[in-house]
């Protein structure tokens, strides 16, 4: 039992620093957009882990494995993504992009409610995510309003 659950260790740790390897060639070296590097590094670590559980004689660990290995892709996904969308992280790198020093009034140019508001907008209607028709916004892509279920599901799951 214990050669199974530390060949799961093992098989769950490799597949995973594949799955960073792959993100950070494609984002670095390949200059690829973040979305699409996340779900190509989660699908071949994700089948690389399928395969190598195939070696490994069955157990009841294989679902506790998927369920880890699917925690782990969603964890680094969230902290790869965490200087992109947090406010903290949007000053801060005006800070570093200016030098370490930049004035308020600089500052509020750069960083306005009303111009974030604008540009995500702006992103939402032309990747045609949302639909503006008389003077209503509507979600356009099925698939958005799929991920909201699922997102709404899960908040009242935890809270």
């Amino acid at each position: 039992m214990d050669n199974i659950f530390f060949a799961h260790m093992l098989v769950i740790f490799f597949c995973f620093i594949i799955n960073i390897f792959i993100y950070f060639c494609r984002t670095i070296f390949l200059k690829k957009e973040y979305f699409n590097s996340i779900k190509l590094s989660s699908a071949i670590s994700f089948f690389l882990l399928f395969f190598l559980l195939f070696l490994i004689p069955f157990s009841f660990l294989y679902f506790v494995t998927y369920l880890i290995f699917i925690n782990l892709l969603y964890i680094f996904a969230v902290v790869i993504y965490t200087p992109n969308s947090s406010i903290r992280f949007k000053i801060l790198n005006i800070l570093y992009d200016s030098k370490f020093a930049v004035s308020k009034k600089n500052l509020l140019k750069k960083y306005n409610d009303r111009i974030i508001f604008e540009r995500r907008l702006k992103r939402l209607l032309e990747s045609k995510t949302i639909n503006f028709d008389s003077g209503y916004f509507f979600i356009k892509n099925k698939k958005t309003f799929f991920i909201h279920i699922i997102n709404t599901f899960f908040k009242k799951l935890i809270f």
